[in-house]
């Protein structure tokens, strides 16, 4: 089971905070959007500090509620 069913899985009706690093966010941003592993090198690079709001639910229909958001430093 990838850990993305898992947390899926275990929290279906919550709200979840992640919390990554650079590749992982990137890796964990294609597997929501469906985008291949091969993709994940081209996709762009979320800055430090971002935030990144997915709503999924159950059968991993998305929406993105923000992307690689910075403003918060402002």
């Amino acid at each position: 089971m990838w850990f993305f069913d898992w947390l899926l899985l275990k929290h279906p009706n919550d709200t979840l905070l992640l919390v990554w690093h650079h590749q992982f966010n990137k890796a964990l941003v294609a597997v929501i959007t469906g985008k291949k592993p091969k993709d994940i090198e081209g996709m762009e690079k979320p800055h430090n500090t971002s935030i990144t709001i997915f709503e999924i639910d159950a059968k991993k229909n998305y929406k993105t509620l923000l992307f690689n958001c910075k403003k918060h430093l402002d």
